[in-house]
């Protein structure tokens, strides 16, 4: 994303110190987190730090691509050593420091009841910050393709996390076979379901590459902000080939 349309779209939100970001498998959260921490250095926030917290998934994570974060300036936390790649990684102290040290702080949450368990153990740090919980949400996923299912998704992150899911974001999209029509009917299911919660919609995503492509480009999808989501971490059988959505 262009240096301008990135500082704008972070300009439509308050942000807190403490940005957490949870979603179901497919999502494409790990990606938001790696999208949001390029806004906010881009915006000046020093240091960054990402912390990998996801205790569900080991796979399409942040530990994955650790080593060219460190290398792009960010500060990046996850499980000491080879434990960064086990089922259920051990939070790092320094996930805590982070939170009552100086700079931004995104936590990468595990999207279900038993990953939100690790926001448990640092809600008293987080709560103490200001933050954002953000629930990135694929409508074309099966645990949240109607606005129920979202709802339930949400509130039973909130409650076993201890913490309150404060925004959603419309990331739904179905890869390579994604269209704008797709984009336009996740988003409105949504939006169903944020206005079930009381919750701002604050981002529709789309994949970079596709609103490049766009003849006309559009600024909103539903009058909801659209964000040319960046790709970065690649899956299994794009190792070697290019990145896709």
């Amino acid at each position: 994303m262009a240096l301008v349309d990135l500082l704008s779209r972070m300009a439509l939100v308050s942000w807190h110190k403490t940005v957490a970001v949870s979603g179901a498998l497919g999502s494409g959260k790990s990606e938001w987190v790696l999208n949001l921490a390029q806004g906010f250095r881009q915006r000046g926030d020093r240091p960054v730090t990402i912390a990998d917290i996801d205790i569900t998934n080991p796979y399409f994570c942040v530990r994955e691509i650790a080593d060219t974060l460190v290398q792009d300036g960010f500060r990046v936390v996850t499980a000491l050593g080879e434990a960064r790649w086990g089922d259920s990684p051990a939070l790092s102290a320094e996930v805590k420091r982070s939170l009552a040290g100086d700079g931004r702080v995104l936590l990468d949450v595990g999207g279900d009841p038993r990953g939100a368990m690790a926001l448990t153990q640092l809600a008293p740090e987080i709560r103490e910050t200001g933050y954002d919980l953000i629930l990135v949400v694929n409508a074309y996923r099966p645990q949240t393709r109607t606005p129920e299912g979202i709802t339930a998704l949400c509130q039973a992150i909130s409650a076993v996390g201890e913490l309150t899911v404060s925004a959603l974001v419309s990331n739904s999209h179905l890869m390579k076979e994604t269209t704008w029509d797709h984009v336009i009917r996740g988003a409105e299911v949504v939006a169903k379901a944020a206005e079930l919660l009381g919750l701002p919609l604050i981002f529709a995503g789309v994949d970079a590459v596709m609103v490049g492509k766009a003849s006309d480009r559009p600024e909103t999808v539903g009058g909801v902000p659209l964000w040319p989501l960046e790709r970065h971490i690649l899956l299994p059988w794009e190792r070697g080939g290019g990145k896709d959505g």
